[in-house]
């Protein structure tokens, strides 16, 4: 409950303690019926609440509205993360089932080179992903502030020089893995490496665009915010209301 690290009351505390200080020096210039008047502006308070209360409703559910759909947004980005790994896990996962032979001692050298490719790809493409989510909301100049380059890869040493750095030079890192991992797949069902059923094929396949089709998600809502006019016309009404309650508050006192 007391926990700072994330929490919205300390910013929202200094937003609300002086709007809350003004409005207790109000109170104590105030009359006995909650007016009070400035001699040198020659002005009074504003009397009567039935203005500031329908212009709080209407703030409450303008505010209530962004909120649901910020947490929607929010939610809708966690599952697409969590769904594009899942697939694509379950892709890796049941290629390299079937590329296993019945004798395991009998499995060919190409068959383990083929599952190692695989998952070293996988484990890069996850890893590339996050990163390019990531950049998305920083404007980092380079590669080296986005932490999702700093994740572990499974045996990134075994694969070459030169195909580590076309990765980091391609602007598509995501697009280029995916092809790769495709190519892959199928250069080693038709060199007979994989044996894999057509329907298990196919969803296998489709595992991999479904992944896809979650990243794109993800980059969707990372990368299109909340209206602009919405989000400002909020912002606007919250700064009235911020000016305005500490000169009618001494009213309800």
């Amino acid at each position: 409950l007391g926990q700072c690290k994330g929490s919205v009351f300390p910013y929202a505390g200094m937003i609300a303690l002086p709007c809350g200080l003004l409005s207790g020096l109000l109170k104590w210039m105030a009359d006995d019926d909650g007016t009070v008047y400035f001699e040198v502006l020659n002005i009074n308070t504003l009397k009567g609440h039935s203005a500031y209360g329908a212009f709080t409703g209407l703030l409450g559910f303008l505010i209530v509205f962004k909120t649901r759909q910020a947490y929607s947004r929010f939610w809708k980005g966690c599952s697409a993360a969590h769904g594009m790994r899942t697939q694509w896990f379950l892709a890796a996962s049941t290629v390299c089932a079937y590329s296993r032979s019945k004798v395991p001692s009998m499995q060919s050298e190409k068959s383990i080179q083929f599952q190692e490719t695989l998952i070293r790809l996988m484990s890069m493409l996850h890893a590339v992903s996050l990163a390019e989510l990531e950049e998305i909301t920083k404007d980092a100049p380079d590669s080296d502030c986005i932490d999702a380059f700093g994740f572990g890869l499974i045996d990134p040493d075994g694969i070459d020089e030169a195909t580590l750095s076309h990765v980091s030079a391609c602007p598509m890192k995501v697009e280029l893995l995916l092809l790769w991992i495709v190519n892959l797949i199928v250069e080693s069902v038709k060199a007979g490496i994989v044996e894999v059923p057509d329907p298990v094929l196919s969803r296998i396949y489709g595992a991999i665009e479904t992944g896809m089709s979650h990243f794109c998600d993800a980059v969707r809502i990372t990368e299109i915010p909340f209206p602009f006019p919405y989000a400002q016309a909020c912002d606007v009404l919250l700064v009235v209301h911020w000016v305005v309650t500490p000169i009618v508050s001494p009213q309800f006192c």
